[in-house]
């Protein structure tokens, strides 16, 4: 009867969070935020936030002009999700800190006549940023204003 009490809490623990992200409200609320401090040498292609008084961390991609997924981004997204996961957060929004776009995709440089050296490890870096999205116990959505192409 304990872990259905359990489940039943985190059900509801992540429907609250779940409407707290979906809320258009929300996005542009500013309450005291938390600066997430790494020791990630890419700090500046990632700002990571979190608001502690509802649990949702912010994450802004930042590399212009499109956040095309290079090795760099790929790891610098995936460190901070890691971080994030370390905290108390609930929730994570995914979105831009460059004007209207969200991301181009992939980086065309990376895969378009490629150092045969790095391409493995840009491929390997793109495929446990998927994983560790799909795999984050946060709930996660993409604050969409602008072009998503990919």
């Amino acid at each position: 009867n304990n872990n259905n009490n359990n489940n039943n809490n985190n059900n509801m623990r992540a429907t609250v969070v779940a409407r707290q992200l979906l809320s258009c409200r929300y996005q542009w609320r500013r309450r005291t935020l938390h600066r997430l401090f790494s020791t990630n040498p890419s700090d500046d292609l990632v700002q990571t936030t979190i608001d502690e008084s509802t649990g949702v961390a912010t994450l802004l991609m930042n590399r212009p002009p499109v956040n095309s997924l290079s090795l760099e981004l790929c790891q610098a997204i995936s460190q901070s999700i890691k971080e994030i996961e370390a905290t108390k957060a609930q929730g994570l929004v995914l979105a831009s800190a460059v004007p209207k776009i969200l991301s181009a995709g992939l980086d065309l440089t990376e895969l378009y006549s490629p150092d045969m050296e790095r391409l493995p490890e840009f491929w390997s870096s793109f495929q446990q940023l998927f994983l560790d999205l799909y795999g984050s116990r946060l709930a996660t959505v993409a604050a969409i204003e602008g072009h998503a192409p990919a």
